[in-house]
């Protein structure tokens, strides 16, 4: 089994991104009170990434040879009907990168099960997003049927089992009122687990945080490491930017090396480093420092 932290610690050629986040369509099917996409789904069109664009962005990815990549973003991956298509190309061209992939698993069926634990795939690691092991509680949170998640997870975790599957998987857990209680009914079936705290994505989503006066840094360096890639091929400063503030490229028209290298990318890092304005995404968002 790869290792994360290892594989971020190698040396990487700085004009590019060390890691890669990459959204191939930006359709989610849950509406998670704790994520932004039910109201962000309602201002930006949904979008499917053009085979056009994918063999783009896997070209330029197989010349830089990042250390990792994140197969999914603002969205649910296996909503993209062409995924698996999709990911053996990149672990065609990238075969020594690790691939993280997350799920909220209401659409891991045996089939998409089965594909995921193959070895041509090689994933490193698969993260089933599954907020409340109590029917109503996960329902409310997620707007998704509890018994078909836990029946997917189930034949999930009893298909990695019996192909010995190399990656690390686990389920993340974000809402729930008794994290303690649902960890002991997943390593009761044999997964592992990890509870994270409700984040305001920026600012977006109602938390008790309060924005800082002054920021000087990402906790996570997203800025100097990470490009996050939409379907769109735009590309915005991470994660937490669902709301597009701050659009750094388009790699429909632009290469990796010329976004990442740009003056939108070098002046949002040096604003990043040093920034008073309290209505500034990372003055927002719980990850900066």
């Amino acid at each position: 089994m790869k290792n994360i932290e290892e594989a971020f610690e190698k040396k990487w050629q700085k004009n590019y991104p060390k890691a890669v986040q990459l959204e191939t369509c930006s359709v989610c099917n849950g509406k998670c009170n704790f994520c932004p996409y039910e109201e962000t789904s309602k201002i930006f069109p949904r979008s499917q990434m053009s085979d056009e664009l994918f063999g783009k962005i896997v070209a330029e990815l197989k010349h830089i040879q990042p250390q990792l990549l994140a197969m999914y973003m603002n969205n649910e991956p296996l909503a993209d009907k062409t995924f698996f298509d999709k990911l053996g190309k990149i672990r065609l061209a990238l075969p020594a990168i690790y691939i993280d992939f997350s799920t909220n698993g209401s659409l891991l069926t045996k089939e998409k099960s089965h594909e995921l634990v193959l070895d041509k795939y090689s994933l490193d690691e698969i993260k089933i997003n599954f907020p409340s092991t109590i029917k109503e509680e996960y329902e409310l949170i997620t707007g998704l049927n509890y018994e078909l998640g836990i029946i997917n997870i189930k034949n999930f975790i009893n298909l990695a089992k019996k192909s010995e599957f190399d990656g690390r998987y686990r389920i993340i857990m974000v809402g729930s009122t008794n994290p303690e209680r649902d960890k002991l009914f997943w390593a009761d079936l044999g997964i592992a687990s990890k509870i994270y705290s409700k984040v305001s994505r920026g600012g977006i989503i109602e938390t008790s945080y309060t924005a800082k006066k002054q920021v000087s840094g990402c906790r996570f360096n997203r800025q100097n490491e990470w490009m996050h890639i939409l379907s769109s091929g735009e590309v915005v400063l991470c994660c937490m930017d669902w709301n597009k503030q701050n659009i750094l490229g388009n790699l429909n028209s632009q290469t990796i090396f010329e976004i990442w290298n740009g003056k939108k990318y070098n002046s949002i890092r040096q604003r990043i480093n040093n920034n008073n304005n309290p209505e500034f995404i990372c003055n927002k968002c719980e990850w900066s420092i």
